[in-house]
This record gives structure tokens, C-alpha cells and sequence, in this order.
């Protein structure tokens, strides 16, 4: 008896599934006009193939849409709240003003769909891939987006938005890396980078003050050069470094292939990296201070946009950063080994 029922009922399925393809595929007006009839029903379209069909303002509210075709779709304006789209297609959808909230959208692809004003609201994400989508001024409050792949905000409302630990978003990894600990982080780079200037630059401005006071004191006085006070910031009055002077390194090697590097240019390689990072830091935290205040991310192209400064950060910094670990080392392997010779009362 129960093997009849559960025939019975898959029978049933395909009559109703075959009908429900056929209402949609009738117009929107007509499948908008039995849904209206008949709003008890809760109709079923998985795995159906709706690509490519214009379905403009169509009530598609809690539809079954599980692994459905919806590829190249018009859905503008559509009502798709509470919807069940767990893996369905929708690249390349047009889903401009839709409305998706508190729909299910696990392991949906929507790449390259347009999602301008759409509503997502209360909606799950989790597992979607939206590389290449649009996501400008749609609303994602209490949005689930974890372990979302390739959304960038654009104007877009986060209120209570839950995302991912370690989130790869443009604006997550700035956020990241520009404001928050990492900026504190970055600040006691700055300094450290600072004092080995200065005091470097303070210890020669004295001791030419102390020998040119005591010229005739001064055994070294013959040998000694002039500088500016910005040439000794660089480095200027320092031979080229000489990678067999440090340590750690594999001597012959470095010797035989790789060639001396100026030492000022690592100075003003670690000073470009610092004021970037300086200019990237102010600009970051001004818009996650406007982004705190009204819940919506920055834009994200055109001009005061966050994009060139994703492109500087990923183009630029991350090389520099590597360039700039590496200097701060070497400088502060040289600073430490500074023979200072102090004068005595003897």
C-alpha cells in the first residue's frame, strides 16, 4: 500500500510539474493571474529549463527552483521572496529591482548577473558564487554570505550582513589591512622605520657639529664629507650594500650573480612604501568610518571609489610590502652594527 501511495504521488509530481512549466511558459500575466488564483499552491520548477525566457514582475514567491535553468532570464523586477533556488543557474540573470529576500540561494551561480537595487534581504548566500556580478546600492541586510565567492559591494547596504572570517572581497581585504589591528600594526612599522632614520641622521648631525667645534681635536676631520641631512635620511653617504656583508646569505652566490644595490634606493623604496601605505590608511578609514555610520559599503569604481585603491594595493603593496620587510631587516641589521666611537675625559 505504501509503494502505491509514494507512485501515486510521484505521478502526481510530473502532472503537476509539467502543468506549472506550461503556466509559466504561457506569459507572465497569465502565471502571475493563477497565482493570484490560487495562492495556497506552492508551485515546484526544479530542474526545469526556463532559459532565456522574459519574465519580468513574475510572482516566483516561495517557487521550488531547486538546480533550475535560469540562465540569460529577464527577471527584472520579479518576486522571488522566499524562493528556493539552492543550486540553480542564474549567470548572466537580470535581476535589476528583484526580490529575493529571505530566499534561498545556497551554491547558486550568479556570475555575471545584474543584482543593480535588487533586495536580498534576510536571503542565504551561503556557498554562491557571484564573480563578475553587480551588486550596486542592492540591499543585502541580514544577508548570509558565508563562504560567498567573487562579490564585489558596491553601495551596497550590509546592515547585519554575515560574512565569512577571512572574507576575499576588495573592500574586506582593505578593510583588513588598512584599518583595525593591522593599522596599529602598521603604525609601529612606521615608527620603527622612522627612528632608525633619525636617530641615524641625529647621531651624524651631532658628531659634525662636535667635530667642526673641535676641528683640531678631530683626527677624522681631514677624511670627513659634506651631506645634506635628507642624503644621510636615504643613506646617501653609504657605499652600496654589499650583499656579502650580511650574514645569513649564501656569500658566493650572491656575490657571482646578483649585484650591488645602492643603499639609497632601498631607503627610498621603504620611504615610498610607508608614505603609500600612509595615503591608503587615511583613505580606507574614512569610508569605513561613513560605512559604520550609514551600513552601506563604499562605491566601488569611478573617481573616489575604492577600486584603484584595491588595484594600488594588490598592483603595488604587496610587492612593496615583501621589498619593504626585507629592507626594514637589512636596515635594521645595519643600524645595530654601527660602530659609534665616543670621545673620552682621558
Amino acid at each position: 500500500m505504501g509503494l502505491t501511495m509514494t507512485k501515486a504521488s510521484g505521478e502526481q509530481y510530473r502532472d503537476n510539474y509539467h502543468e506549472y512549466c506550461s503556466r509559466i511558459k504561457d506569459g507572465v500575466e497569465s502565471w502571475n493571474n493563477w497565482r493570484w488564483e490560487n495562492p495556497e499552491i506552492r508551485p515546484s520548477l526544479r530542474k526545469a529549463d526556463l532559459r532565456d525566457m522574459r519574465l519580468q514582475e513574475a510572482d516566483l514567491s516561495e517557487v521550488e527552483l531547486y538546480l533550475t535553468d535560469l540562465r540569460g532570464t529577464d527577471l527584472m523586477m520579479a518576486n522571488l521572496n522566499k524562493a528556493e533556488l539552492i543550486g540553480a543557474c542564474l549567470s548572466g540573470v537580470e535581476l535589476f529591482d528583484a526580490d529575493l529576500s529571505e530566499s534561498n540561494l545556497q551554491s547558486a551561480d550568479l556570475r555575471g548577473a545584474n543584482l543593480h537595487s535588487a533586495n536580498f534581504s534576510g536571503a542565504d548566500l551561503t556557498d554562491a558564487n557571484l564573480k563578475g556580478a553587480k551588486l550596486d546600492n542592492a540591499n543585502l541586510t541580514g544577508t548570509v554570505l558565508r563562504g560567498t565567492k567573487g562579490y564585489v559591494l558596491d553601495r551596497t547596504c550590509i546592515k547585519n550582513t554575515i560574512f565569512s572570517p577571512g572574507s576575499r572581497d576588495p573592500w574586506a581585504v582593505l578593510r583588513r589591512w588598512y584599518t583595525g589591528p593591522m593599522m596599529l600594526f602598521n603604525l609601529v612599522l612606521v615608527i620603527l622605520f622612522l627612528v632608525t632614520f633619525f636617530i641615524e641622521a641625529a647621531t651624524q648631525v651631532y658628531y659634525s657639529e662636535y667635530s667642526t667645534s673641535n676641528v683640531k681635536n678631530c683626527l677624522l676631520a681631514s677624511i670627513c664629507k659634506e651631506f645634506e641631512v635628507w642624503k644621510l635620511f636615504l643613506g646617501v653617504n653609504k657605499e652600496d650594500l654589499m650583499w656579502r656583508h650580511v650574514p645569513f646569505l649564501d656569500n658566493s652566490f650572491f656575490e657571482h650573480y646578483v649585484p650591488n644595490v645602492p643603499y639609497w634606493m632601498l631607503s627610498a623604496l621603504l620611504l615610498l612604501y610607508n608614505i603609500l601605505r600612509m595615503i591608503l590608511t587615511n583613505r580606507v578609514s574614512l569610508m569605513r568610518e561613513e560605512e559604520v555610520r550609514s551600513n552601506y559599503a563604499p562605491k566601488f569604481g569611478g573617481f573616489g571609489g575604492y577600486g584603484i585603491l584595491y588595484l594600488v594595493h594588490i598592483w603595488i603593496m604587496r610587492t612593496l610590502s615583501l621589498v619593504a620587510a626585507i629592507v626594514l631587516l637589512v636596515r635594521l641589521y645595519d643600524f645595530s652594527t654601527i660602530v659609534i666611537f665616543i670621545p673620552t675625559n682621558t
